[in-house]
């Protein structure tokens, strides 16, 4: 699957500008409570997606959801995709 042109320049963005943390609600390696309610509660200006039905590799296995979430998120951080 490409990732849209969009999502990658917003996705090099947040490296500089905010903390998104993006979880699957079945990853076995990199759970919910243990890693990213962690993660979240360490950095305060960070935001967690939870993305449902997905483990590991959600934006594989849950793409639609995986990059609107992530999309309206930036946009919420009023970060500007370029088209």
């Amino acid at each position: 699957m490409t990732h849209p042109k969009a999502f990658k320049t917003a996705l090099f963005s947040v490296c500089f500008f905010l903390h998104l943390v993006v979880v699957g609600d079945d990853d076995l390696f990199c759970d919910k409570v243990s890693q990213a309610d962690r993660i979240v509660k360490n950095i305060p200006s960070s935001t967690e997606i939870v993305v449902k039905d997905a483990g590991h590799f959600r934006w594989v296995e849950q793409p639609t959801q995986f990059f609107s979430e992530c999309i309206a998120r930036l946009k919420k951080q009023d970060l500007k995709e370029n088209k």
